[in-house]
């Protein structure tokens, strides 16, 4: 199933690229939040759980250059003889939830925390962990929500129920500098 989910990304476009993950990032708020779902190496692309496939007018998706290959583009690492494919993902904007953040959002928050530290055998006591939040269209209230280290770059799929009481601050990206690697 991997080499079919990884030729399908291979020719799709970028405007389907983005449209699919965000289908995905749609559909994590009704998954379970276990360890085991928060470590698939690959966004599940190929699947019979998606019901449609919506178009780019859906999303709007002005937050990226569609013209820019790499806009959306996979990689696979290697660490240790343990391979782990993810994307990578450059917006034009994204906002960073502010500190402190609240009970139920601190919660997934650590959760995450562990499953980073121990998949990537990472120090739990000196990584800072932040929430990202990723539109599609640069007047979008709501996006793709990310957990993880901008010192790693290392990001995970975020449940996407957030608090409505939560204070984002605001990023720009146009030199497109900033790049997410989701894993």
């Amino acid at each position: 199933m991997l080499s079919v989910k990884l030729k399908l990304f291979e020719i799709m476009d970028t405007k389907d690229k983005l449209v699919l993950l965000f289908l995905v990032g749609e559909l994590d708020h009704s998954r379970d939040t276990s360890a085991a779902y928060f470590l698939r190496p690959l966004p599940t692309f190929a699947t019979p759980t998606l019901v449609y496939f919506p178009s780019v007018d859906h999303y709007g998706l002005d937050n990226f250059d569609w013209s820019n290959k790499f806009t959306i583009s996979m990689h696979l690492r290697v660490h240790d003889s343990q391979l782990d494919y993810y994307l990578q993902l450059t917006p034009k904007k994204y906002r960073v939830l502010s500190k402190p953040h609240s009970e139920e959002t601190l919660a997934l928050t650590i959760l995450q925390k562990e499953i980073l530290c121990s998949h990537f055998q990472l120090n739990e006591h000196s990584l800072e962990i932040d929430v990202i939040q990723i539109p599609p269209s640069t007047f979008d209230r709501e996006g793709l929500y990310l957990t993880g280290s901008f010192l790693e770059n290392i990001w995970l799929l975020r449940h996407s129920c957030m608090p409505d009481d939560n204070v984002w601050d605001h990023y720009g990206n146009d030199d497109t500098v900033t790049v997410f690697n989701i894993y």
